[in-house]
């Protein structure tokens, strides 16, 4: 190819440039947010009374708030509690229910071998507990993929070449235009930098509509009412943590969340969280069944596995 001709190609006036550059970039732009539009939807076939207390703390605070809920559960079961002067680490107080999660027989098991409990995610069972949470709500579309969130993240990336060809354009070009000519680049770079940025969390609207109607449902659980988790028991404190944020557990039992080491954060919207971290679909007691059914599994445990902790 003659290099004269592509620098030809490339030296043309803002008259030629300017409509051709913008009017493919707006094409792009539009395409990207109408794409990105369509991944994020997730499926409207899975109601917020579907959810289970460790998928709603997934979905709202990925896998660390995940174990916080089973945490939740299993101390007020008596089944764990912080050893004294441990620096966090927990010991098995009771042996498991019966209708015990996946996720809650890992974290027991990690707890019998005195694991602290703010490194819980680094345990091999935990971790893959949390990882098949995680698949089964991106099978309830309720959690983009992989591959939708790389999708998501090459549109951005792709947008933000046009935007430097546009100003290597300008600067290298632009000589009888004028700087006014770099407003509608600006212009451009700005609608990027709005449409494309990244979620606040990456769950779909999917899972954004079943957590705000869970939120709702349970708002009897709303550290605000003072809820008694004696009265709403193990599954009523993981999904008082799973909705509302690690601070239903500071205002529940503030000794054991600060022993724990987790930190004092509610969650008072729809749009905090869920997202990169371990996932949250676990069915009922074996935690492999997929969200994608008429129920993405059973609660977690609601009978005591002792005396309380």
């Amino acid at each position: 190819m003659n290099l004269g001709s592509v620098t030809g190609l490339w030296d043309v006036g803002s008259s030629m440039f300017l409509p051709l550059y913008l009017g493919s970039a707006v094409v792009l732009l539009v395409a990207a947010v109408v794409h990105r539009h369509r991944l994020l939807a997730g499926r409207s076939s899975v109601p917020g009374s579907a959810v289970t207390a460790q998928q709603a703390a997934y979905l709202t605070g990925g896998g660390r708030l995940a174990i916080y809920a089973s945490l939740a559960a299993l101390h007020v079961g008596g089944c764990v509690a912080v050893a004294p002067a441990s620096g966090g680490r927990l010991v098995v107080t009771g042996a498991l229910p019966a209708g015990a999660t996946a996720l809650d027989v890992a974290i027991h098991q990690a707890a019998g071998l005195g694991w602290p409990a703010d490194r819980l995610g680094e345990h091999d069972r935990v971790a893959a507990e949390l990882a098949m949470l995680r698949t089964g709500l991106e099978r309830a579309g309720l959690l983009p993929t992989d591959r939708v969130r790389w999708t998501i993240r090459g549109w951005a990336h792709l947008m933000q070449v046009v935007v430097i060809v546009g100003v290597f354009w300008f600067f290298t070009q632009s000589s009888d235009g004028g700087f006014h000519l770099l407003l509608p680049i600006i212009a451009l770079s700005t609608a990027v930098t709005i449409l494309l940025r990244r979620p606040k969390t990456w769950r779909t609207r999917a899972g954004d509509r079943a957590l705000a109607n869970l939120r709702a449902g349970q708002a009897h659980l709303d550290p605000a009412q003072n809820p008694s988790w004696r009265v709403y028991g193990p599954g009523g404190a993981a999904m008082g943590v799973g909705v509302f944020g690690s601070g239903a557990l500071w205002a529940a039992d503030p000794g054991f969340a600060s022993d724990c080491g987790i930190p004092n954060q509610l969650d008072s919207s729809s749009t905090s969280g869920g997202g990169p971290g371990g996932g949250t679909c676990a069915g009922s007691s074996t935690g492999s069944s997929s969200c994608g059914s008429s129920s993405c599994g059973s609660s977690s445990s609601s009978s005591s596995c002792g005396s309380s902790g």
